[in-house]
């Protein structure tokens, strides 16, 4: 019989984890082969293809980034980094780079969770290892499996490169910050700063956690007078700083803000603590309550390990879950509702790393409270687990049990496969595709997409229109006349 706190029971959640994210991944990935461009994809990726067709090759590709770059600055929006890598989006050197993208995707954002949590690991600790594998593996599993509406996260270019792209680069940039903690080396400040500047110039809903993440730190550290520290990160935060500065003083976001209304900004910070309220109760779902009562034995080690105190759950978790609404704050601000369905990935993102920050730290004021003998209670590190079992009671009580237990994304993609969905829909991309090549500069009619429910807002997102000039964007890019969609429902 397994003991709960016993190292059998930790190798065997270690293995169990890295199992369930593997699978989980796979899934994801090869349904990522049956995905095609959309939309921005091709309106900002019309030049790049032109220079490619005129044989500039990837310099001239690059020319196009950077001078497409330069325009939406001054007619759209001021992220930099973000524009230049939409106007190189994959399909302009060929579909299958576009169905590898996924894959790449996931591969970063999973890398980015790793490197992020191996950051905390002791030099030669294999037992903390093995703590930092199940973690970033069931944080990992989490994410990608109920993240809402995954087909912008993982299978839309334009939108996952924007949002879950840029947040993957965030977390290599914390991961870089806690190592600099440990070793302070000039070499890290040079790569923080660097990519402070690129996450600076991405989305404004993982850049504004970041900032305050990055200033919390800087405020603690001076109190621990640790100057090294604080100039060190400093530094990073001014060219952070300094890049968003650049990015909010943009032409072109006047121009975007003129088409839009949004709101004060203490209105702004109120909704945004009260849509992200709202995201804790309809989002976290049972599986986030079962990954927490599994993590409960590691968590308990790690906490026994360390000598910080965890005195304060009454700041920290509301500091925890203000900065998680923060991810909330620009749409809100800019837009006066809670944005665009590829911004969800990232609060959800945001809401699990909340979640199991908020119950470590309650854990910890647990556990240290027994170990100093304020609590006769000898598993009282068993309390914060009773207390997600009432918690997850009450939540469930009064929304639908689709939201209770919601089927994994990577379900969804295994059906998706295995019952030739995802085939049917890339045969009718591949028949549109061959019309294509037969008919260079024609003008061209295509039947709309016919795809189940379970790809839509997956696979699909959207099809061509009806009227030629709407799509002008992707004639342009094939090189083609015109192209529209016949009436034929």
């Amino acid at each position: 019989m397994i003991k709960l706190f016993s190292d059998k029971y930790l190798k065997y959640l270690t293995c169990i984890s890295v199992a369930l994210m593997l699978a989980s991944l796979v899934a994801l990935a090869m349904l990522g082969f049956y995905t095609h461009p959309l939309g921005d994809d091709y309106y900002y990726g019309v030049h790049a293809a032109a220079a490619l067709r005129n044989g500039e090759g990837i310099l001239g590709v690059l020319s196009a980034a950077f001078k497409g770059t330069a325009r939406q600055y001054d007619i759209w929006q001021g992220t930099y980094a973000a524009m230049f890598l939409m106007h190189i989006p994959p399909q302009v050197f060929g579909e299958l780079c576009y169905k590898l993208y996924p894959s790449f995707v996931l591969l970063l954002f999973t890398t980015g969770v790793f490197y992020l949590t191996f950051a905390f690991i002791p030099a030669g600790d294999k037992e903390a290892r093995l703590f930092a594998i199940t973690i970033a593996s069931l944080t990992i599993f989490l994410c990608v499996n109920f993240v809402p509406l995954c087909g912008e996260t993982f299978y839309w270019y334009n939108g996952s490169v924007y949002y879950t792209g840029f947040l993957s680069l965030t977390f290599f940039f914390f991961g870089i910050l806690f190592r600099f903690l440990k070793d302070k080396k000039l070499s890290k400040i040079i790569l923080m700063s660097v990519l402070g500047l690129i996450i600076a110039g991405g989305n404004y809903t993982s850049l504004l956690p970041a900032m305050l993440i990055i200033l919390s730190i800087i405020f603690f550290k001076a109190l621990s007078k640790d100057r090294k520290a604080v100039v060190g990160v400093s530094v990073a935060f001014f060219f952070t700083l300094s890049g968003f500065i650049f990015s909010v003083l943009a032409p072109g976001n006047a121009v975007r803000q003129a088409t839009s209304y949004g709101t004060d900004p203490v209105k702004a910070i109120l909704k945004s603590l009260l849509q992200c309220f709202n995201y804790l109760v309809h989002w976290s779902g049972i599986c986030v309550f079962l990954v927490l009562l599994f993590l409960t034995p590691l968590f308990v080690k790690i906490i026994q390990r360390t000598e910080y105190d965890f005195k304060y759950p009454l700041i920290a978790c509301p500091v925890a879950f203000g900065i998680f609404a923060s991810s909330e704050c620009p749409t809100f601000y800019a837009q006066n509702n809670g944005g665009a369905a590829r911004v969800f990935d990232i609060c959800f993102y945001m809401m699990v790393i909340c979640i199991l920050f908020m119950y470590f730290y309650l854990l910890g004021w647990f556990v240290k409270r027994r170990d100093k003998g304020q609590f006769t209670f000898k598993a009282a590190e068993f309390l914060p687990g009773i207390m997600l079992v009432v918690i997850l009671a009450l939540i469930s009580a009064c929304r639908p049990i689709s939201e209770t237990i919601p089927p994994l994304n990577s379900i969804k993609a295994a059906t998706s496969l295995l019952n030739g969905e995802a085939a049917a829909y890339d045969r009718q991309f591949c028949e549109r595709m061959e019309a294509i090549k037969n008919n260079p500069n024609g003008d061209l009619v295509f039947n709309p997409y016919t795809v189940p429910d379970r790809l839509k807002w997956v696979l699909w997102l959207g099809d061509l229109s009806t009227d030629p000039m709407a799509n002008e964007d992707f004639a342009s890019f094939y090189g083609l006349k015109s192209v529209r969609l016949s009436d034929a429902q």
